[in-house]
């Protein structure tokens, strides 16, 4: 949700008999759709506890309720993101920061952030991609299957807003990335790159980077680019 709801005429034509049926409150939202569906079978049994008594998107047995822009709450929205739908279990990592579980949960154990979860990392790709378009911003290369979502910021040290702030990230090719990661460039506020002295021209001409090129940020992104400048750049 963008702003709090305000008052707005519904989109139909006005009914003469129920004129009122105009009158309504308009509420501007953000979508993020997600490139894979997701398998709520696979996780109802650990949402189910942090669903809402009263207008919940699932009754008991874990089935839809119908209706549409259902309120679900920070625990049930951390469990979905944290989850790898691809179905492989993976337990590299992991970061240190616990998720918090409300006292007098059933839950007894905490559950920590999984870099890796496939879930997490679409919907970030997909804010950048609305941020940034579809494409490599260094190298302009449009397929979304070879595109990553970068963090300016590196994951392990963010906090959980920091992990998906479309501003501490670009949509980066496997070799910018590579770089980027490396430390082996990063950017001014300005947006011009700065390249590492352990970097030739020749290899940045080679990955198809030109040097002169300028990125247009935002105030939002320049903390995480001096972040990123002071504790992973390579001089």
């Amino acid at each position: 949700m963008k702003a709090k709801a305000y008052d707005a005429e519904a989109p139909w034509l006005e009914d003469e008999k129920k004129p009122w049926l105009k009158d309504g409150r308009k509420v501007d939202i953000e979508i993020i759709e997600l490139d894979d569906p997701i398998n709520t079978d696979s996780i109802f049994d650990r949402i189910k506890d942090f669903l809402p008594e009263k207008y919940s998107p699932f009754n008991k047995d874990g089935g839809g309720n119908q209706g549409y822009f259902f309120e679900i709450g920070h625990q049930v929205f951390n469990i979905i993101l944290n989850t790898d739908f691809d179905g492989e279990e993976i337990n590299l990592d992991l970061v240190d920061q616990n998720l918090s579980i409300p006292t007098g949960s059933s839950i007894n154990s905490k559950l920590k952030v999984n870099v890796r979860s496939s879930t997490w990392q679409k919907y970030f790709k997909n804010q950048l991609f609305k941020f940034w378009g579809v494409k490599c911003v260094l190298t302009a290369v449009q397929n979304k299957d070879l595109l990553i979502g970068a963090h300016i910021k590196p994951w392990s040290k963010c906090d959980d807003k920091e992990k998906i702030d479309v501003f501490n990230g670009l949509p980066l090719s496997p070799n910018a990335d590579k770089i980027f990661e490396l430390g082996l460039i990063s950017f001014y506020e300005n947006g011009e790159l700065i390249k590492s002295n352990r970097l030739s021209n020749e290899d940045l001409k080679k990955l198809n980077i030109n040097p002169n090129i300028k990125l247009e940020f935002k105030n939002e992104h320049f903390k995480y680019l001096e972040y990123h400048r002071l504790n992973k750049f390579k001089k």
